[in-house]
């Protein structure tokens, strides 16, 4: 069972968190706004969840529309999202000034206390999963739920490979809070940058919105 509280913000303008010549659109969702949602995000909470647990991931996740895993296998099955979590991305989209999308993977991740989310990046362009026949399309968004007084999404550096260290140390971090929305795009979406989750304290509830490419057969 996965209970949360729900704390109410201002609503802050959009700005930017940066490093250099990288950045993190974010803006925060209007709490009101964020209100209406939050009795059905509870009831997706209290259904089953998918367990992640190796030495690199521990999370607990739900996925809808199309399984990142599935399609590792070539499986395209589709699960219709829920109406709210549609609804919920269009004003993501709109609170960062960008037209709406249909997504067609939504993940919610709820992390435990020592859960964490290694380094990686999602599958994009130039960064494919090995043959997997997909990939994400440029824009990654992203809401804060519940935050976490330690875990946070953190950016890290690697130019060998696609399979970070654990232990690098962060070029920066979000400072995340209730109702954050932020979108990766950008170099941020492709090596050498990578995102991750640094070890939870308590409890950290997050959703993430994305849109499937497929690739041609035989590309």
């Amino acid at each position: 069972m996965h209970k949360f509280k729900y704390f109410i913000l201002l609503l802050l303008p959009i700005y930017s968190f940066a490093t250099s010549s990288l950045s993190v659109q974010q803006s925060h969702l209007d709490p009101h706004i964020l209100s209406q949602f939050m009795a059905d995000i509870a009831e997706e909470l209290e259904q089953n969840f998918d367990h992640q647990n190796d030495p690199r991931t521990r999370r607990d996740t739900r996925e809808y529309g199309y399984s990142f895993f599935k399609m590792l296998n070539g499986d395209f099955s589709y699960s219709q999202p829920p109406q709210f979590l549609q609804k919920l991305g269009t004003y993501i989209c709109r609170s960062l000034g960008h037209d709406p999308v249909d997504f067609t993977n939504i993940i919610l991740s709820c992390y435990e206390e020592g859960f964490h989310l290694e380094p990686h990046v999602d599958v994009n362009e130039k960064d494919l999963y090995g043959k997997a026949p997909f990939y994400f399309s440029e824009r990654v968004y992203g809401i804060i739920i519940e935050p976490d007084p330690t875990g946070h999404l953190y950016f890290v550096k690697w130019d060998h490979g696609l399979i970070p260290p654990l232990d690098l140390s962060p070029i920066y971090s979000l400072e995340e809070s209730t109702g954050l929305v932020f979108c990766l795009e950008g170099d941020l979406r492709r090596s050498p940058y990578f995102h991750a989750v640094s070890p939870v304290s308590n409890k950290r509830i997050s959703i993430t919105f994305r849109t499937v490419v497929r690739l041609p057969e035989n590309s």
